[in-house]
């Protein structure tokens, strides 16, 4: 009997060991470690290698009719001009088209004027540098309104960028901790964790006021403008 409590006592004393020991190994895993968050930022201006023309056909008249055939007439012969200047089916689309009653506010009344149908086609091509060409061909067809013009990068040319303003950002970032750690007085063990914000290109563009007049000079000059990239890496670093 009194062996049997001598080894019961062991046991105990054992379990209360283990379980102080795990719950050790535990405070020692779960100690939240000493770290510090770095911005690593980057920003590039780069040339556009794509523009985006969206032009508005139009017409009125006194019948739906007649305001159709008008707008048929102008869309298909800007459309035959454009291709005829270089441009494929792809780089030419219809945006929307819609036909509608025309009313107008007179003497605090809405009347009717007929009617109204517009036709918007964009275009979109790295044909940069025949942009004044597109607009004078479109003030030749008869349209007069150019609802915007956007320069772009394409796709291929975005994902390179992308990689780019990632890689420097994240450089920058390495560098600021760098610095940091020798100023203050600490080494850095590793990164924890790291958080991308994907660059982001701020495009330029917009309506173009001024209407195309069908006197415009042949060549109309728009130069393009420059692409702002911009990246930001967050990166956590675990420091001692």
């Amino acid at each position: 009997m009194k062996n049997k409590s001598i080894i019961l006592g062991i046991i105990v004393i054992v379990a209360i060991l283990l379980i102080c020991g795990l719950f050790l190994i535990y405070q020692s895993q779960t100690a939240e470690a000493k770290t510090i968050t770095v911005d690593g930022t980057y920003h590039s201006t780069v040339e556009p290698d794509q523009v985006e023309i969206i032009f508005r056909v139009l017409t009125r008249a006194d019948n739906a009719q007649e305001a159709q055939k008008k707008n048929s007439e102008i869309s298909n012969k800007l459309i035959k001009s454009l291709k005829e200047s270089g441009l494929s089916d792809k780089e030419i689309e219809t945006l929307d088209y819609n036909s509608n009653k025309r009313t107008v506010w007179e003497n605090n009344s809405y009347v009717e004027k007929g009617y109204e149908v517009t036709n918007s086609i964009k275009i979109k091509t790295k044909e940069i540098n025949k942009i004044g060409t597109f607009i004078d061909l479109a003030s030749k067809s008869g349209v007069e309104n150019i609802d915007s013009l956007t320069f772009t990068i394409t796709e291929s040319k975005k994902e390179e960028l992308y990689q780019e303003a990632l890689a420097q950002a994240g450089k920058n970032a390495k560098d600021r901790a760098d610095k940091l750690a020798s100023a203050v007085g600490f080494k850095i063990k590793g990164i924890k964790s790291l958080y991308l914000n994907f660059p982001t290109p701020i495009y330029y563009g917009g309506p173009v006021y001024a209407t195309a007049e069908k006197d415009m000079a042949l060549q109309t000059p728009i130069p393009p403008k420059s692409i702002d990239v911009d990246a930001t890496v967050s990166i956590i670093y675990e420091i001692k």
